[in-house]
């Protein structure tokens, strides 16, 4: 089961963390309507439609379209790359490509360029039914579409509330073509529900075990004390850091096929927490690349940092590295290396040159790097996130900021 440690938590007294439990045990129950994410049992449900929709769209298809921003896509797309790596499509008999999170002329066109000349169809996103970003894109799409294809309307997915919203009405009869995104499930939450497993499926990840390793960690925490809860315990480490001068967080991962799962993160959290002058603020490093950009700023820039790790404990695959040939005096006799340990030691040494600026890491630890513990550590993040705003004092399921950019985008427009 995944794991969390931080070295300093020992300085946390039990009267405090029961003071902490019982800030979050009066706060929860004002957002009992927004738990929707908590609900895997309810998204196992829903799997048959899903990979019914899979099987239909991988045997008609070869390029999918998904339109969405924000967690309308953040959540797809972070998965799809962690188990599949970055260059996922080159060996895809279906692609899949991302637009509606941009309103960039160029990104379109490169993306149209490609569907000119594949067998596309779309899927798109949006909770509100309204998201402007999505549903240029999709106009857009849509017409291409009507244009070259006589059965257009048999390409098109939807994935949106079943209420309102202008994505609804081109909602066809057919059962496939539409699925609901459920009230009590916000948007940043929302990876582990059809938003995010539609297009998982279709790149052949294994979304069942996906929510097993989120089903398990969720009945771990039903049965453990509070006091013992990871999730809980991130979200105090967070609390104590910032009281002690820390406001920013790097949250940190030695391979770049994270960095989607990293980006849905710094959503996640900032989109829940920064609604006060008081808050963390949060983003992530990918190493060892940023160790050779940002590493310069943490290792003798300001210190109101802390850092949290992901780490593997064990890999699938591993290089053997000659390092005595790279260089025979610092390396000698270490001719047959491991990569993964390698990495390791990169970490270890990059931990501790952090900890002379003052920049403390705590870890997250998980099994291996594939879909049963990535649903794990998803759900540890969006209960942490939870947990971590309720001490914040902030509403961890509104986005108030991100309305105000809207209201005043439709005031300057005309």
């Amino acid at each position: 089961m995944i794991k969390y440690l931080n070295e300093e938590l020992t300085e946390i007294k039990e009267i405090e963390k029961n003071k902490y439990i019982q800030e979050i045990e009066s706060a929860r129950d004002k957002y009992k309507n927004y738990l929707g994410f908590e609900k895997i049992e309810r998204n196992l449900e829903e799997l048959p439609k899903i990979l019914e929709c899979k099987k239909y769209i991988k045997e008609n298809f070869n390029l999918v379209l998904v339109c969405g921003i924000g967690g309308s896509y953040l959540g797809s797309r972070a998965v799809i790359e962690a188990i599949k790596g970055q260059y996922f499509n080159h060996n895809s008999d279906v692609k899949i490509l991302f637009l509606g999170n941009n309103l960039s002329s160029n990104h379109i066109k490169y993306v149209m360029d490609i569907a000119e000349n594949s067998n596309t169809c779309a899927i798109a996103i949006s909770k509100s039914g309204n998201t402007i970003e999505t549903l240029i894109s999709f106009q857009i799409i849509r017409k291409f579409l009507m244009k070259k294809y006589d059965d257009y309307e048999d390409r098109i997915f939807l994935i949106t509330n079943d209420e309102n919203g202008r994505l609804r009405d081109f909602k066809t009869e057919r059962d496939c073509g539409f699925f609901k995104i459920h009230e009590d499930v916000v948007g940043r939450y929302s990876l582990l529900n059809n938003v995010g497993l539609l297009p998982m499926a279709i790149a052949d990840i294994d979304i069942e075990k996906l929510l097993k390793g989120a089903l398990d960690y969720k009945k771990y925490l039903e049965d453990v004390n509070l006091k013992e809860n990871p999730s809980f315990l991130y979200a105090l480490s967070r609390k104590k850091f910032f009281e002690k001068g820390k406001t920013i967080e790097i949250l940190s991962a030695s391979d770049p096929a994270l960095e989607y799962l990293l980006k849905w993160y710094v959503q996640l959290f900032s989109e829940s927490e920064g609604k006060n002058k008081n808050v963390i603020y949060s983003n992530y490093l990918i190493y060892s690349q940023d160790l050779h950009s940002m590493g310069q700023f943490l290792q003798e820039g300001p210190s109101n940092i802390f850092e949290t790790s992901i780490n593997f404990l064990n890999y699938d695959v591993d290089y053997k590295v000659n390092l005595e040939e790279i260089n025979p005096v610092y390396y000698k006799n270490l001719k047959e290396y491991s990569l993964n340990l390698l990495n390791q030691k990169v970490i270890k040494a990059t931990k501790d040159a952090h900890l002379k600026n003052d920049i403390h890491t705590s870890g997250v630890f998980l099994d291996r790097l594939d879909e049963y513990n990535i649903g794990q550590l998803l759900y540890f993040f969006m209960v942490s996130c939870s947990i971590s705003s309720m001490l914040f004092g902030v509403n961890p399921y509104d986005q108030p900021g991100v309305e105000e950019y809207k209201s005043i985008f439709k005031k300057i427009i005309r």
